[in-house]
């Protein structure tokens, strides 16, 4: 029996095609028995990224390249998303506006991770009844996002960097727009842009699912801020899929230490990117001889692979 494809969301500009190139790279590396089509969200990106994203997903890999090219005046109500992000970062929350008819599920994957097995199960997941498949946001026990959103703990908080669409329920549903009312009626609630968004207009319509399919920063620490146990974490370690590096230091930066910074370096390298590194900082490097240290005397929230 045939596979039916995977539809791939990317909301990226020119100044992340890099590591979304490097991310769709393990994707396709750890799926080779996969058919994708990928679908690349952007109000402006030059002729040249656009060459370079079809090179590598069409011409090196055999997977279709749909462009989507937005006019993000049509989500001017939006507010800034700030220093760090692009308006992009809004668009997943539309795709029922931007995507073609036929396309019923999406897997929307930010470009700060790596994939590192089968999706397919991911892929699989049963959603009937349920607007997104998602995971639990590695600070889901902090009191201030049900504050700022005004709702119940109960309905938790998830990470938008991996979410599974449902997008025939989102069209029956017309979700967009109630996003789009809520975005207009509540900006100042959005603190972390279409993240709290999609949290405060999907509470008991959303499925969570097993962390391993977005595993984040605070997932690899020795602290942790989720209702779920130590050992539940560790056993969701060794089966991770998807590595979301969600720390304000990217493992493209030289003094990122994540347990999985060599790991997205490898699947850079198989990119026109290769060798690429940010200039090594000695006194750092130095000074990261001392973090086991100050792991074991509880003086940092370390990291921990496994």
């Amino acid at each position: 029996m045939k596979k039916d494809t995977i539809e791939i969301v990317c909301g990226i500009d020119d100044n992340y095609v890099k590591y979304c190139v490097a991310m769709l790279t393990s994707l396709f590396e750890n799926n080779k028995d996969e058919t994708f089509r990928i679908h690349v969200l952007a109000d402006v990106m030059t002729d040249q990224s656009v060459r370079t994203l079809t090179d590598w997903i069409e011409g090196r890999y055999g997977h279709r390249l749909q462009m989507h090219i937005i006019d993000k005046e049509t989500f001017s109500f939006c507010p800034d998303p700030g220093l760090y992000y692009s308006m992009a970062t809004y668009y997943r929350c539309f795709m029922t506006d931007i995507l073609p008819e036929d396309v019923h599920k999406a897997l929307y994957l930010d470009s700060d991770m790596i994939v590192t097995g089968s999706i397919r199960e991911l892929w699989d997941t049963d959603l009937t009844g349920r607007s997104i498949g998602v995971v639990e946001d590695m600070t889901s026990i902090f009191p201030r996002h049900y504050e700022r959103l005004h709702y119940s703990p109960e309905y938790s908080y998830f990470n938008a960097g991996m979410v599974l669409f449902n997008l025939d329920y989102w069209r029956e549903h017309r979700l967009g727009e109630v996003i789009a009312d809520y975005i207009k009626r509540y900006p100042e609630r959005l603190e972390v842009n279409d993240q709290d968004a999609l949290n405060a207009t999907t509470c008991g319509t959303r499925l969570f699912l097993p962390l391993r399919w977005n595993m984040q920063d605070g997932f690899f620490r020795r602290k942790h801020y989720t209702t779920r146990s130590r050992q539940e974490i560790k056993e969701e370690r060794r089966n991770a899929a998807i590595i979301h590096f969600t720390g304000v230091k990217k493992p493209w930066h030289e003094k990122c230490v994540h347990p999985y910074k060599r790991d997205f370096q490898r699947y850079l390298d198989m990119t026109p990117w290769r060798g690429e590194r940010e200039p090594i900082n000695i006194l750092y490097r130095l000074n990261t001889l001392t973090f086991s240290l100050q792991n074991l005397l509880h003086l940092k929230n370390g990291y921990s692979r496994f």
